[in-house]
């Protein structure tokens, strides 16, 4: 059944891997698009050999955090125990053990918080990064945001 939610909650979503993204993974503003660090691998290995594909549980961990902060008003800290907890059982459920998951994530959230400079997807919903209270790494995002819109390239409207 879970499998299913994920499925039905993926084809209403896309994931965007392109980008570097703090905290490993995030959500444009209108909630469509969850972002994925570019250097987190699609597949992560277990000692077992087994894969894990990465995006599955993070897409679900994000879309229902967002869901949470937007439709209940939640404060990022407790959505994202929701969240966690959510991604904590779909792991669970297809038979991978939560703290080698956890493990293996952690060490690229390492990675991440260590990549400079940043490149942030334009539309990155700061809510999160605001209820954190992180003051240095907000204001690092929020220049580099505003520097990216002055160099984009002007939108043109589509011909009709």
């Amino acid at each position: 059944m879970l499998g299913r939610t994920i499925d039905a909650i993926a084809k209403r979503l896309v994931i965007n891997r392109d980008f570097h993204v703090p905290y490993l993974a995030g959500y444009s503003t209108d909630g469509r698009t969850i972002y994925i660090d570019r250097d987190l691998p699609r597949m992560l290995t277990t000692s077992s050999g087994r894969k894990i594909q990465t995006g599955r549980y993070l897409l679900m961990h994000e879309a229902v955090e967002k869901a949470l902060i937007d439709t209940y008003g939640l404060k990022y800290q407790h959505a994202h125990q929701v969240a966690l907890r959510t991604e904590k059982d779909l792991v669970r459920a297809d038979g991978f053990a939560w703290r080698e998951y956890d493990r293996l994530m952690q060490q690229y959230i390492k990675v991440v918080e260590s990549k400079k400079p940043l490149d942030l997807p334009p539309d990155l919903d700061l809510k999160p990064y605001i209820d954190e209270h992180d003051g240095k790494l907000l204001a690092e995002m929020k220049r580099w945001m505003r520097s990216a819109r002055r160099c984009a390239p002007p939108v043109v409207p589509a011909a009709s």
